[in-house]
């Protein structure tokens, strides 16, 4: 019999032909080996309330939208939030493009082509955008 875990990873490493355009590299790490847990500010207190998972004084701002949370007392429990973001450092030049996803508002879109011109990075950006005529997504250009 096939072990349980394997089989429950196997989505992880295998994707339709139908999506083979994205070039696509996946990298699976390990929540607790995170560089920063960041949590969404309008529900950060509410996991401080009812989950205790970490104290007031160990939440820091991040970003306008975002907190960081230093030292959670229970980190194996965060992952149960998908608000919450595991990060994880990259090198900047292993990142070639940022394809923003058709929900993503024009707020996000903006903050983030800000952070990306601070860097002074140069990475194409696109935003999908979902076609008024056809059933598929057409990806257009962000300028920043």
């Amino acid at each position: 019999m096939r072990d349980l875990g394997e089989h429950l990873m196997e989505p992880f490493f295998h994707k339709s032909d139908e999506w083979a355009y994205e070039k696509e590299s996946r990298l699976i790490l390990c929540f607790q080996d995170a560089d920063k847990i960041l949590v969404p500010s309008d529900i950060a207190e509410d996991l401080i309330k009812t989950r205790g998972y970490f104290e007031r004084e160990n939440l820091h701002k991040f970003s306008d939208r975002l907190d960081l949370i230093e030292k959670p007392m229970y980190l194996n429990n965060l992952h149960e939030h998908s608000e919450i973001l595991f990060m994880f450092e990259a090198p900047k030049d292993s990142i070639k493009s940022i394809t923003f996803g058709c929900r993503a508002s024009i707020e996000f879109v903006n903050e983030a082509s800000d952070k990306v011109r601070q860097q002074g990075l140069n990475i194409a950006m696109k935003k999908a955008v979902i076609d008024r005529y056809d059933y598929r997504l057409r990806f257009e250009e962000i300028e920043i």
